[in-house]
């Protein structure tokens, strides 16, 4: 378990709200309510995180709440969140490429279809897992 724990700015413009990180040039999330925008924020961070972490740059220290100058309509929240946890939504949600064999008539049946032979295995998979 490695938590991490990052000073998130709260942009909140009446109508939809945006968060930023002091601490991170170019990660950002936004919504139509803050609440979303900072669950949101959650994922862009884990995936900086996991890019920085795979190229094996060690992770920012978190900023200080009072070394951060804030603008009107904005407020400081701090993102905490176990990141190997999230993580595992990245590697989870990854596309691998399977090779499989099945009878020529069946591959020009399905073809002829329209068949998504991706979703179609998905949902055998799933199916037979007992997967929803």
């Amino acid at each position: 378990m490695r938590m991490v724990s990052y000073p998130a700015i709260i942009h909140n413009e009446g109508k939809h709200c945006w968060v930023s990180f002091p601490d991170f040039d170019s990660v950002y999330s936004q919504a139509n309510n803050c609440n979303d925008a900072i669950s949101n924020s959650i994922e862009a961070l884990t995936l900086e995180l996991d890019s920085m972490d795979r190229s094996g740059e060690k992770f920012p220290d978190a900023s200080k709440v009072e070394s951060l100058d804030l603008n009107d309509g904005e407020s400081v929240a701090f993102v905490v969140f176990d990141f190997d946890e999230q993580r595992k939504g990245i590697k989870y949600n990854k596309s691998i490429k399977k090779t499989l064999t099945i009878p020529e008539w069946l591959n020009d049946a399905a073809i002829q279809a329209g068949i998504n032979f991706s979703a179609t295995l998905q949902d055998a998979l799933k199916a037979k897992l007992g997967i929803r």
